[in-house]
């Protein structure tokens, strides 16, 4: 797994393990990060940011369980019989972590489809992380019991779930790698249950091959790229039809071009229609700008013409794949020029 927390501390926290009669099978339950953050969060209601001291954090948390420090703020209470000593204590808690663990992390296979080289998909499956919102009813699993059962709701305005952990991850690395870890913590800490969670995950990977297939603003750029094009990109106000959006993509270091991308990314997979209506104003929008640059030096004209002569000259337009204002054109430079040699030759 890749490091995105600090390490420092997991040393001294398997030997902790180890002192107090841990064996060493679970013991390796401390050198993944899945579960350090899943305790933290899930059992222990502890914030935690990126390159947090997560193993030192944990072990704090077990030791001030068994000292009996408040816990309020726990979304589990202990229960342990009197007479026990530390070491069993400590033993009792940490296998309780485990089993809850095991029942709610989320199958790696779920994830599959997310692939680390896919910057793009990762950058909008973050962003699409940041609308989720898991509501649980409020309970307490007492003597290992699990909360089991979540239903998830879908909030455009939500705030980012785990305090600033996720959502700062995907915009502070650019190490695809990273941000995959970051995804699979986000669903193993979210509350809800393992079968609620794997739900969700379907439907985001549902969501994101419809957004793959219908997301043509890719298609469009490249085949219309160019400089001019990419000026005029940045110059519109694109985010604005959508603020909820535009809040999340702005939050993003990187060009306007590339929050451009996402931004129709994360448009289409949330809002597939109204996202298509934009590109398509964007696209007209953009047709009528060239139209505008190739017509700054012509200046408009009326005419009056006979109905033969309009007839005439539709036919020609049509045989010859023109418009009547290029054929106009061509007919008075070429009769001007006519005139021209004529009037030198009497000149003579």
């Amino acid at each position: 797994m890749t490091t995105i927390f600090d390490d420092s501390s997991k040393e001294m926290a398997c030997r902790e393990l180890l002192k107090n009669g841990i064996h060493q099978a679970h013991v390796k339950y401390m050198a993944n990060d899945l579960f350090v953050t899943f305790c933290l969060k899930r059992c222990f209601s502890l914030p935690f940011n990126l390159h947090s001291p997560i193993h030192q954090y944990l072990i704090d948390e077990i030791y001030n369980a068994i000292r009996g420090e408040p816990s309020n703020s726990r979304s589990i209470t202990f229960s342990m019989a009197h007479g026990r000593t530390n070491s069993e204590k400590v033993q009792f808690i940490y296998s309780t972590l485990i089993k809850l663990f095991t029942i709610n992390k989320v199958a790696p296979s779920t994830l599959d489809w997310i692939i680390q080289s896919n910057n793009r998909q990762i950058k909008c499956i973050h962003l699409i992380l940041n609308f989720l919102h898991l509501n649980l009813t409020q309970q307490q699993a007492m003597m290992g019991d699990v909360i089991n059962d979540g239903e998830l709701y879908l909030y455009p305005n939500q705030s980012p779930l785990l305090e600033e952990t996720i959502y700062g991850a995907s915009t502070q690395t650019s190490d695809t790698k990273k941000s995959c870890e970051i995804i699979k913590i986000f669903f193993n800490c979210s509350q809800g249950s393992r079968e609620s969670k794997t739900a969700i995950i379907n439907l985001l990977k549902e969501l994101w091959i419809r957004t793959e297939k219908i997301n043509k603003y890719q298609q469009w750029r490249s085949k219309n790229k160019s400089d001019d094009l990419n000026a005029w990109l940045i110059e519109q106000d694109i985010f604005g039809v959508a603020p909820q959006i535009q809040y999340l993509v702005q939050r993003h270091n990187s060009s306007k071009l590339d929050k451009i991308e996402l931004f129709f990314d994360a448009f289409y997979f949330l809002f597939p229609d109204t996202a298509e209506l934009k590109l398509q104003k964007l696209k007209k929008s953009w047709s009528q700008n060239k139209t505008r640059g190739k017509n700054s030096n012509k200046k408009q004209s009326n005419f009056i013409l006979s109905t033969s002569t309009k007839k005439l000259l539709e036919e020609t337009c049509n045989t010859e794949g023109c418009s009547m204002s290029d054929l106009v054109n061509a007919a008075i430079q070429k009769e001007c020029e006519r005139i021209n040699e004529r009037n030198k030759a009497n000149n003579k």
